[in-house]
């Protein structure tokens, strides 16, 4: 049901006794799947790197373990740091399993949509990492509409199977909420919400204006909503709501995802 997103949860841009305390907390709760990317952490690699170090004393629970992890975005300069080639695709989840330590992930994602990739390329360079073991299913993170449904058609030609799409959905973001819905009416893959609570705005503190300075509603550079009227009218609407029915915004926000069939995790 949730999904631990490992993007600022590790790497050597947070000192490594905070994650493995969270890391442990998270084993112990019974979460079993940690989503990754190539790029997470800063400097790039560093999360993979990390989680790898966390997750070698407990390497006998891998096959309870759900590990995922993605590749198209920029992890290096140069025309194969990024995109959906065969070349960075290769090199990247060599890599990923490299700094993990492990043989093979769970999920693949193709992070992005890469214009410069005809699709029918990429279902081929995705076949190939399969039928090398480098993965047991694909995800798709993010692809526009028109993208997304050709490249579902063209995995299924080739037989890869699709663990689940991946988009960001919440009760403040809902551009994606029809196309990842029709997903999961034509061919049954459910999808993965990340940034469930908007990056800290769907939250009792956030409305409440007692978050920590650390959350990432307060950076400077970030993608969430900027405060504006309409959002304070809704948030107000949301914890009207929430408060009636003794629940935090978060909880309100979280189990309304829950309950759309489609989706089948948060990643928070």
């Amino acid at each position: 049901v949730l999904t631990a997103g490992l993007w600022r949860l590790f790497g050597d841009h947070i000192a490594y006794n905070e994650s493995i305390q969270i890391f442990e907390q998270l084993i112990l709760s019974g979460i079993n799947h940690f989503d990754l990317g190539n790029n997470y952490g800063r400097r790039p690699g560093s999360a993979e790197f990390n989680f790898g170090r966390a997750l070698g004393p407990i390497m006998h629970l891998r096959d309870e373990l759900i590990i995922s992890s993605k590749a198209g975005y920029e992890m290096m300069p140069g025309p194969n740091g990024s995109g959906s080639s065969l070349k960075h695709l290769k090199s990247q989840i060599e890599a990923s399993l490299n700094r993990i330590n492990i043989k093979y992930l769970d999920i693949f994602y193709t992070h992005r949509f890469d214009p410069s990739c005809d699709l029918e390329v990429l279902a081929n360079n995705l076949g190939y990492l399969y039928d090398k073991g480098y993965f047991l299913y694909v995800g798709i993170s993010s692809y526009p509409p028109e993208a997304l449904l050709k490249l579902i058609k063209l995995l299924n030609q080739r037989k890869i199977p699709i663990a689940a799409l991946q988009y960001n959905i919440s009760l403040l973001s809902l551009s994606n909420y029809n196309v990842c819905k029709e997903c999961y009416l034509e061919w049954g893959i459910s999808t993965i919400s990340f940034s469930p609570l908007n990056q800290g705005i769907l939250t009792d503190s956030y409305f409440l204006s007692t978050k920590d300075n650390k959350s990432r509603s307060k950076e400077n550079r970030s993608t969430i909503h900027d405060k504006n009227k309409s959002l304070e009218s809704g948030l107000k609407y949301l914890y009207e709501i929430a408060k009636s029915s003794s629940i935090s915004i978060e909880m309100l926000a979280m189990s309304w995802l829950l309950s759309q069939d489609f989706i089948c995790s948060l990643a928070y």
